[in-house]
């Protein structure tokens, strides 16, 4: 089952805010409204790349995520080619 939506990505440490999250393999996963956060680990990211996006969220017959492609369509806060550089560098 996939599901298409344009979103803002915000990306900060939500265990501060006590959220109730699905947790499997270390990936914590919560959702609501029109929000999805998928974290793995804990404390501030070193490097955030944040705007707008085509987004496909895949999910399982049990509702847990197996597939995320976020598809930039413009930067927040950076230029594109810094945004670039950044996401090159993207490991899971």
């Amino acid at each position: 089952m996939l599901f298409r939506f344009e979103s803002s990505i915000y990306m900060y440490d939500a265990s501060v805010w006590g959220l109730d999250m699905y947790r499997s393999d270390g990936v914590v996963v919560k959702s609501f409204d029109d929000l999805i956060i998928i974290r793995r680990g804990s404390g501030v990211p070193k490097e955030a790349v944040s705007g707008r996006a085509d987004v496909v969220v895949g999910l399982d017959e049990h509702g847990r995520v197996v597939n995320v492609e976020i598809d930039f369509v413009d930067y927040y806060y950076t230029d594109r080619e810094k945004a670039r550089e950044v996401l090159r560098r993207a490991r899971w």
